[in-house]
């Protein structure tokens, strides 16, 4: 439908500007081989389902500006915070269920950004937990409808991961979004899932489980 494409392109696009923008740093974006993301710098590895769409630099872009004009609507000050910040940030992967013209059932997904900590001024952020509240209390300025659940703590790869639970209700459709946090090398590394259904989220939980994290 038009409607779940339209939602998923916007739930997403929201996900990677509040987490992250353009490459900007010198900083490794990582490889794809294969179904296989690795990324040497920050210590970490995952697999995408065979069938699974990994989106190019360039269809990152676009929706992270798709997200930027979102916000724009709602708050054009955050929105214009946001897109300075966009220079100490990476895009890092991101894995869909479908291509982006997909309009059938809704397209889950799930990616990772990093955000130079030091860059970025905020040098209190020492934990996942850290970080997940300044990104909630920036979703919050943005006076967007979402709603938020508990923070807590998941282990990957036996590494303890700072959750974030959240919702966002456009147009009839709920979105379901958690936000994975923990901070490597002065970097918060982000992670965040999208679905709708409770087979999308084990699907992603699956792909999550694949996870190697070095440090």
């Amino acid at each position: 439908m038009k409607l779940f494409k339209a939602v998923l392109i916007l739930s997403f696009s929201l996900a990677i500007v509040f987490t992250a923008g353009c490459q900007k740093t010198e900083v490794t974006l990582g490889e794809m081989e294969s179904n296989t993301y690795t990324n040497d710098f920050f210590g970490l590895q995952i697999d995408k389902p065979e069938n699974w769409i990994s989106l190019s630099q360039e269809e990152l872009e676009e929706v992270n500006q798709t997200g930027k004009d979102t916000i724009g609507e709602f708050n054009e000050e955050v929105a214009q915070n946001l897109d300075l910040a966009s220079e100490r940030n990476l895009n890092l992967f991101a894995f869909w269920e479908y291509p982006l013209t997909h309009s059938g059932d809704f397209n889950s997904s799930i990616g990772c950004a990093a955000e130079n900590l030091t860059l970025a001024g905020i040098l209190k952020v020492k934990t996942g937990a850290d970080y997940l509240e300044i990104v909630r209390d920036t979703i919050e300025e943005t006076g967007m409808p979402y709603e938020f659940g508990q923070l807590s703590s998941e282990k990957i790869d036996g590494k303890k991961i700072d959750v974030l639970p959240m919702t966002l209700t456009m147009q009839g459709v709920k979105v379901y979004q958690k936000y994975y946090a923990r901070i490597i090398k002065g970097y918060a590394i982000c992670f965040y899932t999208t679905y709708v259904t409770d087979s999308q989220l084990e699907a992603l939980q699956s792909i999550v489980d694949t996870m190697e994290i070095a440090k």
